[in-house]
């Protein structure tokens, strides 16, 4: 049960993005059918949750490696407050080498899945816009 409690989560929030894009739009006063707006709110979702699920996906896979060693070394030139010697000019804040890094962070990433839930989540709230789209 805890294993699916993250997927839980983001589909109560899925819903409630729905909900209140329907209330939104029916407050405005503009002239949709129940359908629309129902298909409308789970589109919304849906991208919003496929679009988190491959970011969280490209991470996994390590692709923002790159971006958290260079910031990483950039905020420690600025918040250390000394002067840096060579050997720590090579590498990161304590000297750790670019490779290194990326070994230590894919051994860190091996446990989590945490993608997987919300491109479930928006592929199920993908597929109810579609058939309400059907439905209109």
């Amino acid at each position: 049960m805890r294993k699916y409690v993250l997927c839980i989560i983001a589909l109560v929030v899925a819903v409630a993005v729905v909900l209140w894009e329907r209330a939104s739009f029916t407050a405005s006063g503009a002239a949709f059918t129940i359908f629309r707006l129902w298909c409308d709110g789970c589109f919304v979702s849906a991208i919003v949750f496929l679009s988190v699920g491959m970011i969280l996906l490209v991470e996994r896979w390590g692709g923002f490696d790159s971006l958290s060693y260079s910031a990483g070394r950039l905020f420690s030139r600025f918040t250390h407050g000394r002067q840096v010697d060579e050997a720590e000019a090579l590498g990161a804040a304590g000297g750790e080498s670019y490779f290194d890094y990326t070994r230590r962070k894919s051994e860190e990433r091996k446990n989590r899945k945490g993608f997987v839930d919300f491109l479930i989540v928006g592929a199920i709230m993908l597929a109810f816009s579609f058939l309400l789209l059907l439905a209109c």
